[in-house]
């Protein structure tokens, strides 16, 4: 297989490989620039994160969106790590058995701890890592954030 080029993608030039193959899809432009990525394919450097540009930041006097990560304590004692943007209409959907499955079995449910973060992205991270903790670490968050809240 002459040409073959480690994408799987074969150039009939006898194998020059990958630079010359790229500058006969981007013809225009100087050194194969690609109309797409706004950068030279050549240089060395990635074509921009598309996810950094995606988000504009809020008008001025806009509210502020806020995201919670959340820890809830079922009827049984077991803890429960969960994300929403309103902390009381949450408790109170899985008061009424639609909050999740694990929930509704273990009815009432009390919501014991939480964080704010600005974006749902962070807040569910912390989900996520509330959901890696242990039950004794889980309990000493709740603990910690009672003697705060009674000082």
């Amino acid at each position: 297989m002459t040409g073959a080029l480690a994408s799987g993608v074969e150039c009939g030039n006898g194998g020059i490989g990958r630079r010359a193959s790229l500058r006969s899809l981007f013809p225009q432009g100087s050194g194969g620039s690609s109309p797409l990525f706004r950068t030279n394919i050549h240089s060395g450097a990635s074509p921009p994160n598309p996810l950094r540009f995606a988000r504009a930041a809020p008008a001025a006097g806009a509210p502020l969106k806020i995201h919670f990560a959340y820890l809830l304590r079922c009827a049984d004692g077991s803890l429960y790590a969960g994300y929403t943007r309103d902390l009381k209409a949450r408790e109170a959907r899985h008061n009424q058995g639609h909050g999740g499955r694990y929930t509704a079995a273990r009815l009432p449910v009390r919501i014991v701890y939480s964080e704010s973060f600005r974006t749902q992205q962070l807040a569910m991270a912390r989900e996520y890592a509330f959901k890696q903790l242990t039950k004794v670490d889980k309990e000493a968050l709740v603990r910690r954030r009672r003697r705060r809240k009674s000082r």
